[in-house]
């Protein structure tokens, strides 16, 4: 058991750095998620855990049940829920749900901070979600993070908020407690799995977007790795494909915590696909979940 003067609580976030595998402490575990169920043998390689529904809206169920479970479970645990959003158009069903779902209703968003993945040079981002959730939610304003387009050090600046936003909680809990993501449309195969999410690939925990025509700024996959609770939504067989094909390359496994893949029929037969002809290819290759 790391204790508290190991690199793992010295570290950005209360995570190890790349290099090292500490064991956390036991009160840094991840808080656990509700039942799901279970994963088809099939897309092990992805790692994490993959749940599958048959359709889009189904899955948008079940990212709002595990939203809401985890929201609540880190809202009572650490007086604060730290979230970061991106602002993809397949999440809009799961945002408007948040907002008018009865069962729903008892998310604190009194105690919630709203992170921004990614922005684009007109701030479209930190619109949606503000028109999405921000207007309707009972969110202080002062609990909506974005990035500050146009100004220089934009990044910079961001990166500075968050982690002061994070420290101010106990040693060992300086990490946000869920990142929920979404693999793009017309997700490259065996591309850098950021290029799929809309990351930076910086070495910090925000920087400029990659290429052009990709956001102006984002969160990085080092950012993404230090959340105790990874989502990332995939729809439709090419994006599954894209996720399947990109898994060996950088990953966004977090460090102790929980990566959770929630797929359509569509994209868990892409991925399957994949991952099949990766195990016929290289059978002792293959890698399950871990």
């Amino acid at each position: 058991m790391a204790s508290r003067s190991d690199p793992a609580h010295n570290s950005p976030m209360g995570v190890p750095p790349d290099d090292l595998r500490l064991a956390p402490d036991e009160d840094d575990l991840p808080i656990a998620l509700g039942p799901v169920r279970a994963q088809p043998p099939r897309l092990d390689g992805l790692g994490g855990r993959a749940v599958v529904r048959d359709t889009p809206d189904e899955l948008v169920d079940a990212i709002a049940a595990d939203l809401r479970f985890q929201a609540i479970s880190c809202a009572r645990a650490w007086g604060e829920f730290h979230l970061v959003l991106a602002a993809a158009r397949e999440l809009e069903p799961l945002y408007r749900r948040l907002m008018y779902d009865p069962p729903l209703r008892d998310i604190p968003w009194d105690r919630t901070h709203i992170w921004v993945a990614s922005e684009d040079a007109g701030g479209s981002s930190a619109r949606s979600l503000g028109e999405l959730i921000v207007e309707h939610a009972d969110l202080p304003a002062s609990h909506f993070h974005g990035f500050a387009i146009g100004l220089p050090n934009a990044a910079a600046d961001y990166e500075r908020e968050l982690m002061r936003s994070l420290m101010q909680r106990e040693s060992g809990h300086h990490r946000p407690d869920m990142a929920l993501l979404a693999v793009r449309e017309h997700a490259p195969l065996h591309a850098p799995v950021h290029a799929s999410l809309h990351l930076s690939s910086g070495d910090g925990l925000a920087g400029l977007g990659a290429e052009p025509g990709e956001p102006a700024f984002a969160i990085t996959t080092r950012c993404v790795r230090g959340a105790r609770l990874v989502s990332i939504l995939c729809t439709g067989a090419q994006r599954g494909a894209a996720i399947a094909s990109s898994r060996a390359r950088g990953g966004v496994a977090p460090l102790a915590a929980e990566l959770r893949w929630y797929l359509d029929a569509p994209a868990a037969e892409g991925a399957a696909a994949v991952l099949d002809a990766g195990s016929a290819s290289s059978p002792g290759d293959a890698r399950g979940s871990r």
